[in-house]
């Protein structure tokens, strides 16, 4: 048997243990919110003539992406905090977003002057608007990693 300090941090893991072995490390709280296993809401239910019980402590991969199953990647979390997460996530993507003036893209006025430029000029800009949202999403460490939203 081995405990989790013993596994290397950057071992890519199962979604399995990724899971049970982020919540150990946490000792069964969350590690935003300081919730312990106890405190938090249990439901007991069957599926398929199987028993489980579902425990709101979830194990939630700080840069998002799903397939990063690496524990320096996992952090524990409440149910609720695990939402507040991926809600500021949300969030600073729309602002960084509003930012950039990507919102405005869409509107009529916008693609009226963009479509009115002559073409080389339309062309450059969109060139130089690419550039943009690809320095920032390489800022961020998004770039490359799907869309965004």
């Amino acid at each position: 048997m081995f405990t989790v300090l013993e596994i290397d941090n950057d071992r890519l893991l199962t979604k399995e243990e990724f899971s049970v072995l982020v919540k150990i490390r946490a000792k069964y709280s969350c590690e935003k919110c300081g919730k312990t296993l106890e405190e938090l809401k249990t439901i007991e239910y069957s599926k398929f003539g199987k028993n489980y019980t579902r425990i709101f402590l979830q194990a939630h991969h700080k840069d998002e992406d799903k397939k990063n199953h690496r524990l320096s990647n996992g952090i524990c979390l409440c149910i609720t905090c695990h939402n507040k997460e991926h809600q500021e996530r949300k969030n600073e993507g729309l602002r960084e977003r509003n930012r950039l003036g990507q919102a405005s893209r869409a509107s009529k006025a916008g693609w009226k002057k963009i479509n009115s430029m002559p073409e080389e000029e339309r062309k450059k800009w969109l060139k130089d608007r690419a550039a943009k949202i690809r320095e920032s999403r390489i800022k961020n460490g998004t770039y490359g990693k799907g869309r965004v939203i």
